[in-house]
């Protein structure tokens, strides 16, 4: 079988929600799996104050580049892409669709302490991929316009199923654009104006461990993107979101409305958030 490769070009930024939030959203999305939250390996932050349990939810934003069969360059191609996603889950195949994430239900199952990634939802920007996306690899995907200002450093997404035709006029013309339903509007300002090898920055490497965990959607199987972390740049950045209702679909039970931020990566808070150029190819675990 022929090797899927690319580069991402994008920011990773992860926000807290409520431990029992997203406990729905993986039931929801994720209905093919038994599975269970792990613990993390650095604390969350304190949020609201409170004692309330937090659990890490990962955004990918950005663009894939020349991605695609390292066969020709013929069949490669650069799209955008906006992922929403849950890290450290543990999982064990089967069960029933109404897991509630406690291994006591059904012994035969008992899920692995092996962090995975599950992806519960990918906007792309071009229909081939959405559809080879859900009918072939089996994540929940849509199709979606989008922009991405470098040196503004802004970001818009529209996804096309719930955003109005004016939100996706405005996102076309780079008129002002909110955060109606759809919509989504990110903001990013970099630490510094150089990339540093993502090797040489100790900091990165529990969101390293993260994004090098196996991966699952509602009814894929275990794949892996193989980093080349040799080679992969990252730059630290501040980052501010705006998300409108329905952009990741799921009648807003998945990312709801509202505003999220994310500091910069650093020793002090490692799970801020960066922007990266990062070489892979697609495998799997046994890889």
């Amino acid at each position: 079988m022929t090797t899927t490769i690319g580069e991402y070009r994008a920011i990773w930024m992860v926000v807290f929600m409520e431990q029992s939030r997203v406990e729905d959203m993986l039931r929801r999305e994720m209905a093919a799996w038994r599975w269970r939250l792990l613990p993390l390996p650095h604390a969350a932050p304190d949020g609201d104050g409170t004692s309330t349990p937090l659990h890490p939810v990962l955004l990918e934003l950005g663009r894939e580049i020349d991605c695609g069969p390292a066969l020709s360059s013929w069949l490669r191609s650069s799209f955008y892409e906006f992922k929403l996603e849950v890290p450290f889950v543990g999982l064990a195949l089967g069960a029933a669709n109404n897991n509630d994430g406690d291994d006591d239900d059904d012994a035969g199952a008992a899920t692995t302490a092996i962090p995975h990634v599950c992806k519960l939802s990918v906007l792309m920007d071009t229909r081939v991929n959405v559809m080879a996306s859900n009918y072939m690899i089996g994540l929940s995907s849509w199709h979606c316009s989008a922009t991405w200002d470098t040196e503004q450093h802004t970001m818009r997404c529209a996804n096309s199923h719930t955003a109005a035709a004016e939100s996706r006029r405005q996102l076309a013309t780079k008129t002002p654009f909110g955060s109606e339903r759809g919509e989504l509007a990110v903001r990013y300002t970099p630490s510094t104006e150089q990339y540093t090898a993502a090797h040489e920055l100790a900091a990165f490497g529990a969101l390293r461990d993260m994004m090098a965990s196996a991966w699952v959607g509602r009814s894929s199987s275990r794949n892996c993107h193989l980093y080349d972390w040799e080679r992969t740049q990252v730059r630290p950045c501040a980052v501010a979101l705006e998300c409108g209702s329905d952009v990741f679909m799921a009648d807003d039970t998945l990312l709801r409305a509202g505003s999220y931020a994310s500091e910069p990566l650093s020793d002090a808070n490692p799970w801020g958030a960066v922007e990266v150029r990062a070489p892979f190819r697609l495998g799997t675990p046994r890889d």
